[in-house]
């Protein structure tokens, strides 16, 4: 591995970490991977990246069927805290792309957790902001095919509704385009 300095440093050791933390989740691996992401939490406490992925293991672990109190109530606690990160750097510093990225991400999730409970006015109010957050990042990094990801699928979904959500997405946000959406999802799959 070559030598990097200072924040460069930081942040390639913290995407590598993020990768391998990744692939040990895809392997069911929560332990393992909840070490690599309290790793990158340790390296840059400031940004939102690592306690997102930290709240993407106990999502792995609910999604996976452990649906426990326990479990619930440590995502609502993590995913709560990448939000507060994320918004902290964004109010404090002006925030960069991936602190929308990481925003809208969380905020996503936490509308689809509420959607998985049937809370539709709070799914959608989460997954408003969420939107708007990804669009921001999209706006100041073009070159982020990843957010194409969240938009794509917000796109599709909301296209694919049906009956009083359709109604409800078509007043509180917007009408999806199922086509755009699956441009989006090629493109962020390439």
């Amino acid at each position: 591995m070559e030598s990097r300095e200072g924040a460069d440093h930081t942040r390639y050791i913290s995407e590598e970490k993020i990768l391998r933390g990744i692939d040990l989740l895809y392997d069911l691996q929560f332990d393992d991977a909840e070490k690599m992401f309290q790793e990158v939490i340790h390296e840059a406490p400031d940004r939102p990246a690592g306690y997102f992925y930290r709240a993407m293991v106990t999502w792995s672990r609910i999604v996976s069927g452990f649906w426990s109190d326990e479990n619930i109530s440590e995502y609502r606690k993590r995913i709560d805290q990448t939000v507060l990160v994320a918004r902290r750097r964004i109010s404090q510093m002006g925030g960069d792309s991936t602190d929308y990225f990481y925003l809208g991400g969380a905020l996503g999730f936490m509308g689809r957790f509420e959607l998985m409970r049937y809370n539709w006015f709070s799914s959608y109010r989460f997954a408003y902001e969420a939107i708007e957050s990804l669009r921001e990042c999209a706006n100041m990094d073009p070159s982020n095919v990843d957010v194409l990801l969240g938009l794509g699928l917000y796109d599709y979904y909301t296209a694919k509704l049906s009956g009083f959500l359709k109604f409800l997405t078509y007043i509180f946000l917007y009408k999806g385009d199922k086509d755009e959406g699956l441009r989006k999802l090629t493109k962020a799959a390439d």
